[in-house]
């Protein structure tokens, strides 16, 4: 008797939880702001998420861009994910004190950056911050901008001849070639044309 009660209290609570969560995710305040991948409950685009691989990422965001418009959002599981390609959007996130604290998303991009200030947050950050933010001083930038600027110009060189329409290109290796010509250069004062290659 003991355990069909607590079995029920169990129960119960998860229904309680899920309902909550529903509840949640219809109250969200980007619900009817921006189009969302799916309506379903709790699951949201969960099922859509099952075909995402890191390889195919990025083509399956340009379609989703495509279908959905410049933003959109979805829900897994109760968290809900804004998606946007819509630069005024991308400021606003960026201009904005109040986003400091990373969310667990977020972290999708470390195989990539790293540990670095950008995926660090809370104290960690502020004290990378403090640490870095001399380095980029307009100062000492500007004996750099003929490397940023020449380098720049190859890549955006490189992304044009790839560009060609709506066709997608994965700039991923194309931006570390760029990256790599300009630390190397700036960093060691040799030009070894990563790009080029």
């Amino acid at each position: 008797m003991l355990v069909v009660l607590l079995v029920a209290l169990l129960v119960a609570r998860l229904v309680v939880s899920l309902f909550r969560l529903a509840l949640q995710e219809l109250r969200h305040p980007l619900q009817g702001v921006v189009p969302s991948v799916s309506r379903v409950p709790l699951l949201g685009a969960a099922w859509q998420m099952r075909s995402f691989q890191p390889d195919n990422l990025h083509d399956k965001f340009a379609e989703y861009v495509k279908r959905f418009g410049r933003s959109f959002m979805g829900t897994v599981l109760g968290y809900v994910v804004m998606v946007t390609a819509e630069p005024r959007h991308v400021d606003a996130l960026l201009q904005s004190q109040h986003q400091l604290k990373k969310g667990t998303m977020y972290f999708a991009l470390r195989g990539w950056l790293g540990d670095g200030l950008l995926l660090s947050r809370g104290k960690e950050w502020h004290t990378m911050r403090k640490i870095i933010t001399p380095t980029f001083h307009f100062s000492i930038l500007e004996q750099f901008v003929e490397v940023f600027d020449r380098q720049s110009s190859i890549l955006v060189e490189r992304l044009r001849t790839l560009s060609h329409g709506d066709e997608v290109v994965n700039i991923y290796p194309l931006v570390g070639l760029a990256a790599l010509d300009i630390i190397t250069e700036t960093a060691m004062g040799v030009s070894v044309g990563a790009q080029g290659s």
